[in-house]
């Protein structure tokens, strides 16, 4: 998940020629894309959700959603059929969990409040 150490390695692996490359969470997916789309590097990210890696080039695909897809999709299920008067919103401090919030609360917008808003630092052991 360390986008320089991703990029270091992923650099390695392109003087060895390689053709393809999967990757994993978005820091590391959206720093190594650019290199992947220079050199003709076919890349699939398995995890990454942060939304500028859809527009990174042609030889960058995902196969997970984006983030700000999930954030509309939560909100209008919350919307539409559970209803709530007000909704509170813990999300983690990352490219995923902003990207979630930012589309949630976009969509709802003038019909549930958020009346308190969390973040949280992922920690790794």
């Amino acid at each position: 998940g360390d986008k320089v150490k991703g990029v270091q390695a992923f650099n390695k692996l392109i003087q060895s020629s390689i053709r393809y490359a999967i990757s994993d969470v978005s820091p590391v997916s959206v720093g190594i894309a650019p290199i992947a789309e220079s050199s003709k590097t076919i890349l699939i990210a398995t995890s990454a959700s942060n939304p500028t890696l859809s527009d990174m080039g042609s030889y960058i695909f995902r196969t997970k959603m984006a983030a700000q897809h999930e954030g509309v999709v939560a909100a209008q299920y919350l919307k539409n059929v559970i209803r709530p008067t007000s909704i509170a919103f813990l999300y983690q401090n990352s490219d995923y969990g902003v990207g979630v919030f930012n589309a949630f609360t976009k969509e709802l917008q003038g019909s549930i409040p958020v009346v308190s808003e969390q973040k949280f630092e992922k920690r790794c052991s």
